[in-house]
């Protein structure tokens, strides 16, 4: 589970992120909000974040699978500005957030 700070909106959010079907997206299964705070239990999602491959190898990514996963990114964004009458916005873009 990943822990979320209290916001009156974020009941909403999680309702909405649920709602999301995309193979690339882990699936929300639940929110839970107790006195000690809030959190979202999600889908596990295998694989190797984007900045632990950076530490890891020490060296620039080839362009070659820069441009692969940047197509695979885009996809998943076009998605989100598609699969709901009003278009989400991402803003929580890090390389930590994106496994390879």
């Amino acid at each position: 589970m990943i822990p979320l700070c209290a916001n009156s909106t974020l009941e909403q959010e999680a309702a909405l992120l649920a709602t999301l079907r995309h193979p690339a997206i882990p699936q929300v299964y639940d929110f839970l909000a107790e006195q000690s705070g809030c959190c979202l239990e999600l889908e596990f999602a295998p694989g190797e974040d984007l900045e632990r491959y950076l530490a890891r190898t020490g060296q620039p990514v080839i362009e070659s699978l820069l441009i692969h996963w940047a197509v695979q990114l885009l996809h998943v964004l076009s998605s989100l500005q598609t699969q709901q009458s009003q278009p989400i916005m991402f803003r929580d873009l890090r390389l930590s957030h994106n496994n390879l």
